[in-house]
């Protein structure tokens, strides 16, 4: 049978009073053999199909065993690769309740319950991200949503904070403000309260993140998980702040991140002795190490940050500008080794110019990928089609989409293939200076 509830529910719910959960790291009558059962279920497996075919992992509750050796009900869930669908076949039609939880590192599991609400087996069944339903029977169960229900309940408990439905609520004239929206990044919708109705937030970053300034005027940083801020009533996009935030640091501090103009896109254009793009980075030369550095780190964050829903825009840009930055970062590098007699071929100044060919060649996939949903390319033997965030997106539709994402496809690829020229060329030690002579 499977249960309605869970121990999230009761938790969220109040029927059961919080102090009687404890750290939350396992459930009533669990032994604390979560490390060894978790070790082979991390959410490492293959996913399973886009269209969203189901693929089930069939397990017996006749394997359920208290003898902590015997594992026959937990390997099929930890050794199958590619399956989105636990089924729970042979168990009672009555009795027998599954509810879920998690350990203080995130993961998941379930575990077999009385009436009483006892753990039949003494066990905690993990199970890797990539499931998204467990059936007994006609019954489903949706493990989406009992992983959201788990997060909530799990941080009111563990964090005291007022979580509910990715959406952390918090008021800012609480003590612990900072260490609350920082304890857990399980939410992306930050609801600020008991501010005033004329409040405004100010945003910046620096070395340590992005943040923001309320009513009280102190800097508030968060971090990538939050995508929406709410304030009386009114929404912000958090992407779009991170945006316009790191433009205007870039700004501020010299950095020219933006599109890169050339009138042709032949590959010949690489080879002109006033390329555009020497040009753009020497420009980017002018920053100082430790402003370039900080581009580096919140460009860095926003792209890897996991979101529950990705914005395809930002993270696109994002790579799209850290491409630049690391680009940017590479001069310095190189001016350093000539002034010293050191080799070009230089294994820190490949490794950074392959991360910065590694972002430009995912940025230019997904524009690609974008782009084949409208059928629609920029055309050739014409200029390059720059690449405004703010225009692009500003128009919408069509047309917005075909600016946005025909001007990242021209401004990655042409930086792609001008970085694969100057790191093969420094490979090969082409540009030593002094030049090595053989012996």
């Amino acid at each position: 049978m499977v249960a309605d509830g869970s121990l999230a529910d009761r938790l969220l719910h109040g029927k059961k009073p919080l102090e009687d959960v404890g750290k939350g790291a396992k459930p009533p009558g669990a032994k604390a053999d979560a490390k060894a059962d978790v070790k082979d279920a991390k959410d490492d497996k293959l996913p399973p199909p886009e269209d969203g075919t189901e693929i089930a992992v069939k397990v017996s509750y006749k394997k359920v065993s208290s003898d902590p050796k015997n594992t026959e009900f937990d390997d099929p869930i930890k050794k199958t690769v590619r399956y989105n669908t636990i089924e729970i076949t042979d168990m009672p039609a009555d009795g027998v309740y599954i509810k879920h939880w998690r350990d203080d590192d995130g993961r998941f599991f379930f575990w077999f319950s009385d009436k009483e609400g006892k753990n039949i087996d003494g066990k905690n069944h993990y199970y890797p991200g990539n499931v998204h339903k467990l059936k007994v029977g006609d019954k489903v169960q949706d493990v989406d949503a009992q992983r959201r229900k788990v997060n909530d309940a799990w941080n009111r408990s563990k964090n005291k904070i007022d979580l509910r439905d990715d959406v952390l609520t918090i008021s800012i004239t609480d003590g612990d403000f900072d260490k609350k929206i920082a304890s857990t990044t399980d939410y992306h919708t930050l609801k600020i309260t008991d501010v005033g109705k004329d409040c405004k937030l100010e945003y910046g970053m620096d070395d340590k993140g992005f943040f923001f300034k309320a009513q009280d005027g102190k800097e508030h940083y968060f971090k990538g998980n939050v995508r929406k801020i709410s304030l009386n009533g009114e929404e912000f996009d958090m992407n779009q702040q991170r945006m316009k935030i790191i433009q205007e640091y870039a700004k501020k501090k010299g950095a020219p991140i933006g599109s890169i103009s050339a009138d042709h896109r032949e590959r010949l254009q690489v080879t002109v002795p006033q390329d555009r793009t020497m040009q753009y980075l020497m420009r980017m030369n002018k920053v100082g190490a430790d402003q370039l550095d900080v581009l580096d780190k919140r460009l860095t964050e926003a792209v890897e940050a996991k979101q529950k829903t990705d914005d395809p825009f930002f993270k696109t840009w994002s790579r799209w500008a850290l491409a630049q930055v690391r680009a940017g970062e590479v001069i310095p590098m190189i001016q350093r080794n000539v002034l010293a007699g050191k080799p070009l071929n230089d294994p820190a100044i490949i490794d950074k110019l392959d991360k910065a060919i590694d972002m430009l060649d995912t940025a230019k996939t997904d524009s690609s990928e974008q782009l084949k949903k409208i059928r629609k390319y920029p055309p050739t033997n014409t200029p390059l089609m720059m690449l405004d965030p703010w225009e692009a997106l500003g128009k919408g539709g069509n047309e917005g989409y075909y600016m946005f994402w025909g001007g990242c496809y021209d401004q990655t690829g042409w930086l792609k293939l001008q970085l694969t020229l100057w790191r093969d060329l420094m490979k090969s030690n082409i540009f030593q200076i002094p030049p090595e002579r053989p012996e």
